[in-house]
């Protein structure tokens, strides 16, 4: 799920169990998650995945959590450190890498 309201990008517990594309772990101290709704949520991780695209590579950090009510969010840094840019004038809204020729990557 793309989530342009979230600061950071961030995977539920059970989908690190089952990956194998997990680069590396990192210790986060010092940290909180805040949802919109003011519920904290602990943060249990945070890793290094490589998440594709149609078929373009993106290694981008996510804090894992357990309380997600989806796999993952992709969020603003996500979208920042890959130069990715949402087109809010289409439906779905598309996801476009201006530095691909401006290519549609996905839809949301």
């Amino acid at each position: 799920m793309l989530d342009s309201g979230s600061s950071v990008s961030l995977l539920k517990e059970e989908v690190i169990k089952g990956m194998k594309g997990v680069v590396k772990r990192k210790y986060v101290q010092n940290t909180r998650l805040v949802t919109a709704a003011g519920e904290e949520l602990p943060i249990l991780d945070q890793v290094t995945v490589c998440v594709k695209l149609y078929n373009v590579d993106h290694v981008h950090d996510f804090l894992v959590v357990a309380k997600l009510k989806t796999s993952a969010i992709l969020g603003i840094d996500f979208l920042q450190q890959h130069g990715l840019l949402l087109d809010f004038r289409t439906t779905p809204v598309t996801v476009v890498s201006p530095t691909l020729a401006n290519a549609i990557i996905a839809e949301v």
